[in-house]
């Protein structure tokens, strides 16, 4: 990682709703300071995260978009986190990894392409502490980095499909995870409290 952060920035949880029993889609704001890599300027940014979270698991799937403090320049990072929590006191501790994309052409224009790797300090108050180092693996960038796709972070139905190689028909049938929570009888624990409004 490099020597020193990239990214540092206060956060807190503005909404959580509950998709199911078991992920709520959560909405984070943030403000922070960045220093670009290899440089000496210190960028003020706002930010905005938004995803699924698996409270049972202290696990986060979504994305957030970075803001220059003046709205004249913006980059998108996808996140990925798995945290885990003390339910003594609310605190919690994660780890953060998040790909970069931005089409700027000037200050954040180094932004591109970068993956960060980093811990998220989490507090009862339902705010947080994030600090992001880049990861250097010391292979080069691809040429082409802002035409990536990226697949969906979640679709919350689940799909069974059954072939008959007999007849070469195929018969899929869809289970949602409703109907599938109703087959399977499961206790679900209550979510931590950082988690909750």
């Amino acid at each position: 990682m490099s020597a020193q952060p990239i990214y540092q920035e206060q956060e807190k949880l503005e909404s959580q709703i509950p998709i199911n029993q078991t992920h709520c889609q959560v909405v984070i704001s943030g403000n922070g300071t960045l220093t670009l890599p290899n440089g000496t300027e210190t960028i003020r940014i706002t930010s905005t995260r938004t995803g699924i979270v698996s409270p049972m698991e202290g696990a986060f799937a979504g994305k957030e978009i970075l803001t220059t403090e003046d709205g004249s320049e913006s980059a998108t990072a996808t996140v990925y986190q798995i945290a885990r929590f003390n339910l003594e006191d609310g605190n919690g501790r994660g780890i953060v990894i998040a790909f970069i994309h931005t089409d700027s052409t000037s200050r954040l224009a180094p932004l591109n392409g970068l993956i960060l790797t980093g811990i998220d300090e989490l507090y009862a108050n339902q705010t947080g502490l994030l600090t992001l180092w880049e990861w250097q693996s010391g292979i080069p960038l691809p040429p082409s980095t802002t035409t990536m796709e990226e697949p969906p972070i979640m679709n919350p139905t689940t799909t069974t499909a059954t072939t008959n190689a007999t007849t070469d028909d195929t018969n899929a049938t869809a289970t949602t995870e409703e109907e599938g929570a109703q087959q399977q009888q499961q206790t679900i624990p209550p979510i931590p409290a950082p988690l909750l409004e």
